[in-house]
């Protein structure tokens, strides 16, 4: 289990019916696991989501919806501009160097070529070969260009950091 989903343990899980899909569980982990390989997860670049993103286009050829993604991709953003993360959580969280290449829109274009060759995902060899699918590589790559802008914006604010033995209050916008 992850650090991250420690707290949500005993909580209820929502499960959301995606559809059938007629590849199967070990096709698709076959495909994927290179890309998602032991000690490589970062709580922003490459986590949970980033592998549901790509299980489901995998899959079904459906996007994770967006509203599950924005928040890490706009704290992303503003950690590797400014280290906003890593000021937030006082160093608990420090990109892990192993993830600095991974790109979920690299994955999807792999996935969409796979599928309409006559090779199998597991055995194409790069990402950057094929065609970008409908709304898969495309539509990451514009949704990182928002991200991106969004987060210069961001960057722009004041920020007033307090060490916590000095307020009992959290780090705050100004």
């Amino acid at each position: 289990s992850c650090k991250s989903h420690a707290r949500f343990q005993n909580g209820p899980a929502k499960v959301i019916h995606m559809g059938m899909s007629h590849i199967s569980g070990e096709e698709m982990l076959a495909g994927l696991k290179r890309h998602f390989a032991p000690g490589t997860y970062d709580l922003l670049k490459k986590n949970c989501n980033s592998f549901v993103d790509c299980a489901l286009f995998c899959l079904l050829r459906r996007r994770l919806d967006g509203r599950y993604r924005i928040l890490e991709q706009m704290l992303e953003c503003i950690d590797d501009t400014i280290g906003f993360v890593r000021i937030l959580s006082m160093g608990e969280y420090m990109p892990n160097p192993k993830a600095n290449d991974f790109n979920v829109g690299k994955i999807l274009a792999r996935i969409e070529a796979a599928s309409s060759s006559s090779v199998g995902l597991a055995d194409t060899q790069d990402g950057r070969k094929g065609k970008e699918g409908p709304g898969g590589a495309r539509k990451d790559a514009l949704g990182a260009a928002w991200v991106k802008h969004l987060a210069a914006q961001i960057a722009t604010i004041p920020l007033s950091v307090r060490h916590m033995s000095e307020s009992k209050s959290t780090p705050n916008l100004q």
